[in-house]
């Protein structure tokens, strides 16, 4: 199998839960992100997220992956960006739950095949 590098890297920060909350995408299976983003990258692009969780102090580098893609100008009105899936890091996406269950008592996941 080739290994490829990311088309992109990004930074981002989620200093609690409450905002991890907001843009962790529990039905994408394998876990996954909305990544406001004016200059949206095409579908399949690969982007290397470097995470930094709530209370930690260093950031996880996270390869992933765009599977949907929020134009600018769309019926919703909502922000331009991409949803993008966590590739095979599942020590990742149990953190990032254990995090978003202990501020939101309501969470489900319901997983949805990208």
């Amino acid at each position: 199998m080739e290994s490829r590098r990311a088309d992109i890297a990004i930074s981002i920060n989620f200093p609690d839960g409450e905002l991890l909350s907001d843009y962790y995408l529990p039905n994408v299976k394998g876990g996954g992100l909305f990544l406001e983003k004016a200059d949206t990258p095409p579908m399949g692009a690969q982007i290397l997220l470097m995470v930094r969780l709530p209370g930690e102090q260093k950031s996880i580098p996270v390869l992933t992956q765009v599977v949907w893609v929020m134009p600018a100008k769309n019926q919703e009105g909502k922000p331009a960006g991409v949803a993008v899936k966590i590739i095979n890091n599942d020590a990742i996406v149990n953190k990032i739950e254990k995090i978003i269950g202990e501020v939101r008592s309501d969470y489900k996941r319901e997983i949805m095949a990208f």
